[in-house]
């Protein structure tokens, strides 16, 4: 299904997930979008935290005040054909053959700089989707239960 409107997609994601009762919203953004959230800002219906290079946004009904670790997270849905799930899909393969490749492994094989991938891998193991353990001067990556089962799922 292709997005004829982004502006209109943004708002029903919003509202979507407020009828859901969903606490958290995960898209793409833009310039156009920043607008509209902004107006939603000042209409106090969201605000705003800066999370590292991120900026995350919550609804009015969770207090300003509340401490970052009880902040919800939002949902990690990766798709196939995304950077993450391209290297959950590599881990998977890899593990189910007993090897876990390192950072620059994954770099090389998904032709993407480390510095991406790391960033990558970081997020996926905030997640709780990744492990690594220590193999010498390197980190070896592998799949965590949760991602076997997040991927079995027809979804991704």
């Amino acid at each position: 299904m292709s997005m004829t409107d982004p502006h209109a997609d943004l708002l029903s994601r919003i509202r979507d997930a407020e009828m859901a009762g969903d606490e958290t919203v995960a898209m793409p953004f833009s310039k156009g979008k920043a607008e509209i959230v902004k107006i939603l800002e000042e209409e106090e219906i969201v605000w705003r935290r800066k999370d590292g290079r991120l900026m995350r946004f919550y609804p009015a009904t969770i207090d300003t005040d509340t401490p970052v670790e009880d902040l919800p997270i939002p949902a990690l849905t990766p798709d196939a054909n995304s950077l993450q799930g391209k290297i959950l899909r590599l881990l998977d393969n890899d593990g189910q053959m007993g090897t876990y490749p390192t950072q620059r492994d994954l770099a090389d094989r998904l032709e993407r700089s480390q510095q991406l991938i790391s960033h990558h891998l970081r997020t996926l193991h905030k997640y709780g989707l990744i492990e690594k353990s220590r193999s010498g001067l390197k980190n070896r990556y592998k799949l965590t239960k949760e991602a076997v089962f997040l991927l079995n799922q027809p979804r991704i």
